[in-house]
């Protein structure tokens, strides 16, 4: 019972972590030409719509319910998804922005070639990665 509620208790944190930047940061999705998404892990992430709409979705509300595994599996064309991961890893792990080619997998199966910058963002204590995204 202990260690369900320590793990409900840690995941309504990440939640929350997760609205508190997505507000702060929806005047930049809003304004930004470029898509963006803020990534903790793949249940706590946020996109703006417009990076919805690069991958042929009405709205985050749709991308983010689509999904079924994880971000990598789900929205990264498969040859580009060990790219994205040592990306994120690099930059969690030493505080190192990267700019890369990448290929999204589109609503209906498509791709969407981009380039994306990748970098770290701390909030209230957590690493997170911050991704803007355009579209080549």
């Amino acid at each position: 019972m202990g260690a369900q509620h320590d793990q409900a208790k840690h995941l309504q944190h990440h939640r929350e972590l997760i609205g508190s930047l997505a507000e702060e940061l929806k005047p930049l999705f809003d304004f930004s030409e470029q898509g963006m998404y803020v990534y903790l892990d793949d249940d706590h992430l946020a996109a703006s719509d417009r990076f919805a709409k690069m991958l042929k979705y009405r709205d985050e509300a749709e991308l983010l319910a689509a999904r079924k595994t994880g971000l990598l599996e789900d929205l990264v064309a498969k040859q580009d998804q060990d790219t994205l991961a040592k990306a994120f890893n690099a930059a969690l792990e030493k505080g190192t922005a990267s700019e890369f080619p990448l290929a999204w997998r589109s609503k209906g199966g498509g791709t969407v070639k981009t380039r994306v910058i990748l970098a770290p963002l701390s909030y209230r204590g957590h690493m997170f990665a911050l991704h803007f995204i355009s579209a080549v």
